[in-house]
């Protein structure tokens, strides 16, 4: 079975370069290493590349990067509670039931923040709320 370095959390993959690294600096050859450690072998290479930049704190592993969110935890919290207990027409809203429309307005004057139709509508899935239907009775 070939392990895969991607499914280690940061602890392990930081110990796994760790490892990498001080195998190759007491002379085993790098090739070994990354077939011993089941990584590519310009892994490894890179890693090295990293010791010998800043040492061995810069093989910590750290949370990747990318486009920080728009909303923090209390936006989503107020969102939620808005959209769970409250009814549409206490936000003078025209009609009793959300709508993508409804929601993406609420936040534009809430919060200031622009958030296309698509996301709008991947809010409440991601809040854990679903769309509920009418019960229909004879």
């Amino acid at each position: 079975m070939k392990t895969d370095a991607r499914a280690l959390d940061h602890s392990g993959l930081t110990e796994l370069r760790k490892r990498g690294v001080a195998a190759v600096q007491s002379g085993q050859s790098p090739t070994i290493v990354a077939a011993a450690l089941g990584v590519n072998l310009r892994s490894l290479f890179r890693w090295l590349a990293e010791y010998r930049r800043g040492g061995w704190d810069r093989l910590t592993a750290h949370k990747r990067g990318g486009r920080p969110p728009k909303l923090d935890g209390a936006a989503l919290r107020w969102i939620y509670e808005a959209i769970a207990d409250r009814n549409p027409l206490q936000f003078k809203f025209p009609f009793a039931l959300w709508t993508a429309a409804m929601v993406q307005s609420l936040i534009a004057e809430r919060f200031d923040v622009r958030r296309s139709h698509g996301s709008v509508c991947r809010l409440p899935i991601q809040l854990g709320l679903t769309a509920q239907r009418p019960l229909w009775r004879a």
